[in-house]
Parts: structure tokens; C-alpha cells; sequence
């Protein structure tokens, strides 16, 4: 009898160490002798009453409490964070989302500006994994803000923009205009100018050189202006622009295109603006080319008649019938650019003219002799040589000379006068008459 009842009381006592306990929905037999029971681990579930473990939730699901209730039915798997419900099964949230809780609820869209990376749960189960992305920084507020003008960010996630290097600018309200150090630029009217190594944050920007321009910020070497075209001076406002090259001095604007200024004007400066006419009696040479009209020297003097000796030359002008003398000139006692003019001759030393009353003046290295004695004989022409001036008289076209050193006029004939006597042709009287005069 003890026999028996010890051995009743051993399998008693194995029975109660050996067989789990017998738990609910939700619950399994958990402790060092399985039992206890308890809630079943994170994402596994169990339906029915009895010692069976719980089973796990399908791949993507999960449960996220510790509730018995919430473990005792498939359903209570939900897809895990970075994923969403699509038909039956759990997908990872697509590009820009995420989902950071255990749901069958759609995936958030991530904040304006911000994306995502990778196609893992993991990289889709916070709002961190929404990173800002380039040309773009996170502020204190959680937001992402483009960056500001003349800054950029490169990467992902940035909290703050880098600074161009200095007279660097960004163009444009967009990501992609601040996302790259190649996005710092060189203003309009410049261009890049590298100062050493070929890396942009080595590098500078230079005003376009002369008669180049640069329309808008860029990293490109200046523009050459179209032929004929130049640029106007040396700051950028002078080279932002294609209307920055303008006709150059001698040119005007005919259209779209410069061209030189029309004979007889002409324009100091460049520009569009219109040339100017010459002044009266002077008039440009019948050119092409411009620099034959940047300046109010290209208008030269027009003379109706010229006459050139041994070292000078002189010409009535055809404005106001003065004469004008150039080249090594003798001193001049008549007042020659303000009297009129109908004729002049030069010698070789000297120089006479006939007036508008056909009367006849000269000037030469002996002031004092500048005229004949006679001022009021009057010539139809005469004719300056070396040391000599003959002319025909107008009356009766007899001739009479002089020459150096008196420079008195005589009849035609022997000539006596000083150390540079003369034998004049004579033909039958002295008042013979001729009908054209040359002196040699």
C-alpha cells in the first residue's frame, strides 16, 4: 500500500512539471516550467484556447502591443512601420514616404522638399528618413526651405547652405538651381578667370574684356560683340548685354546693324546716336571706313583751287573764298584768311593772290615787300616761280613782273632790278599782249 502511493504521488508531481499550462487566445505558456501563461511575443498571435504556441504574423506584419487582446487573431497583424497595406500583403512605402507605427494605414507623404532613399522598411519608418534634398536645408521647424540666393547644399539632408566664394551668385528659385558648387556663378558682365588649380572654389570672376559681353550668370568665357561693334567702357553694366556692344566712333545705327557715317559727317564717340554734319566748307573723305569719320578733324577744309611751291602750299577755300597756307610758310603781313579771294599762285619763297577787285596781294620772307607798288593794277591771272611773279593785266592782258629782291612790277621786257637780273622775252613792244602768264 505505501508501495502504491508514492508511485501515484511521482507521476502526479511529473505531470504537473512536464505539461504546459493551457492558455487562452492571445496568450502561451511562458516560465521555467512553461506554467504560466502570458502574452504572446511581439508580432505573433494565437486564436484559440491551449498549450500551443503563438504563431508569427505574416511576413511584412507586425503587432505593436503588449494587450492579450491584441494577439489572439490573425488580424491583429497589421503591416509593420515603412510599409503599407496593398490587397492582402504589406508593401514598403513608396519613394518620399514613410510610416512610423505598426497600421494598415496608407504611408504619410514626406514634408514638400524632402525625399526619401532605398527601398528597406528601414529607410521609410521615420520622419528623420525624410531628408531635405540638395539645393534645399531643414530649418528648426521641420521644414525644408531652397536655398538662399548665392548658396547651395549638395546633399541630402543638409541643415544648412554653403556660401559661394565671393562675387559668386545663384540664379533661380528652384532646387536645382542651388544643388551643386557648379551652380555659383559669374554675374552678367563678367566671366570666370581661374586663379590657380581647375576647381571652381579656386577660381574668381573678371569684368568682360573689352568689346565682349556676357548676357546672363554664367560659368562661360564673355561673348565677342559682332564685327564693327564695341563696348563702351570698362565696367560690367557696360558688357551685360548684347545691346552692350553699340557702332563704334564713325559709325551710326541703321537698323540692326552699324554702319559707317555718310560722306561729309562724322561722330566722336561710340553709340547710336546720328552723326553729325561737317561744318560748312569742309567735307570727309568718300570712305568706308570709319576712322575716316570719328572726329571733327576728318572734316577737311574744301578749296575751289591749290597751288603748291618750294616749301609751302595754299588754296582758296571754297566757303568764303579766303586762302589758307600749310607747310613751311613765310611770313604772312596780309591778312589773307579774311579777305576774298579769286585766285592764288606760290613761288618759290612767296606766294600773291588776286582779290574779289582783281587786285593783286603778296606775302613773302620780306614782309615789307609783300605787294606790288602799284596796288591798284588789276590782273584777269598770275603766276608765281622761284624768285619771280608775272601776270596778265586785266585791260589789255599785257604782263607784269617782278622779282627778287624788290618784287616791283614792270612791263614786260628787260628787268634790271637787283643782283637777280633777268632777260623777259620781248616780242615787238613792251605792251605787247599775251594771252597766259607763267612764272618759272
Amino acid at each position: 500500500m505505501h508501495d502504491a502511493t508514492c508511485c501515484l504521488m511521482h507521476l502526479r508531481t511529473v505531470a504537473s512539471v512536464d505539461l504546459p499550462a493551457v492558455c487562452p487566445p492571445g496568450e502561451q505558456a511562458v516560465g521555467t516550467y512553461l506554467d504560466k501563461c502570458g502574452t504572446c511575443p511581439g508580432s505573433t498571435y494565437k486564436n484559440s484556447t491551449g498549450i500551443n504556441l503563438c504563431r508569427p504574423c505574416p511576413v511584412g506584419k507586425a503587432i505593436n502591443s503588449s494587450l492579450p487582446a491584441d494577439h489572439n487573431s490573425l488580424d491583429d497583424c497589421v503591416c509593420s512601420p515603412g510599409r503599407e497595406l496593398a490587397g492582402d500583403a504589406c508593401k514598403v512605402c513608396g519613394l518620399n514616404q514613410y510610416k512610423p507605427a505598426a497600421g494598415n494605414e496608407p504611408c504619410t507623404a514626406c514634408p514638400a522638399g524632402s525625399l526619401t532613399s532605398g527601398q528597406q522598411p528601414s529607410q521609410h519608418d521615420e520622419l528623420a528618413d525624410c531628408k531635405c534634398q540638395p539645393g534645399s536645408y531643414m530649418t528648426a521647424a521641420g521644414t525644408c526651405e531652397i536655398c538662399p540666393s548665392g548658396t547651395y547644399s549638395s546633399a541630402a539632408g543638409s541643415f544648412e547652405c554653403q556660401v559661394c566664394l565671393d562675387g559668386f551668385i545663384t540664379v533661380g528659385s528652384n532646387a536645382a538651381d542651388h544643388d551643386s558648387v557648379f551652380d555659383c556663378l559669374c554675374p552678367a558682365g563678367y566671366q570666370l578667370a581661374a586663379a590657380g588649380a581647375n576647381d571652381s572654389m579656386q577660381q574668381t570672376c573678371l569684368v568682360c574684356p573689352d568689346n565682349t559681353y556676357q548676357a546672363s550668370p554664367s560659368l562661360q568665357p564673355c561673348q565677342a560683340c559682332p564685327p564693327g561693334t564695341v563696348t563702351l567702357g570698362p565696367a560690367p553694366g557696360d558688357h551685360n548685354s548684347s545691346t552692350s556692344c553699340t557702332c563704334m566712333a564713325g559709325q551710326y545705327k541703321v537698323g540692326g546693324s552699324c554702319s559707317t557715317c555718310p560722306a561729309n559727317t562724322f561722330k566722336t564717340t561710340p553709340g547710336e546716336a546720328a552723326c553729325v554734319p561737317c561744318p560748312a566748307g569742309t567735307a570727309t573723305y568718300t570712305t568706308s571706313n570709319p576712322v575716316d569719320h570719328n572726329s571733327a578733324s576728318d572734316c577737311h577744309t574744301v578749296f575751289k583751287l591749290i597751288d603748291s611751291g618750294g616749301t609751302f602750299s595754299c588754296g582758296v577755300v571754297t566757303s568764303n573764298s579766303s586762302i589758307a597756307c600749310w607747310g613751311s610758310m613765310p611770313d604772312i603781313a596780309v591778312p589773307i584768311s579774311q579777305l576774298a579771294w579769286k585766285s592764288v599762285t606760290v613761288g618759290g619763297f612767296h606766294a600773291c593772290g588776286i582779290l574779289a577787285n582783281d587786285t593783286v596781294r603778296c606775302w613773302s620772307k620780306d614782309s615789307d615787300k609783300a605787294s606790288p607798288t602799284d596796288p591798284n593794277l588789276k590782273f584777269s591771272s598770275i603766276s608765281a616761280g622761284g624768285y619771280q611773279t608775272c601776270g596778265l593785266l586785266l585791260e589789255n592782258s599785257t604782263i607784269r613782273c617782278y622779282s627778287n629782291p624788290s618784287y616791283i612790277f614792270s612791263y614786260a621786257g628787260y628787268d634790271t632790278v637787283g643782283q637777280y637780273t633777268q632777260l623777259v622775252p620781248a616780242l615787238s613792244a613792251a605792251a605787247a599782249e599775251y594771252l597766259q602768264a607763267s612764272a618759272g
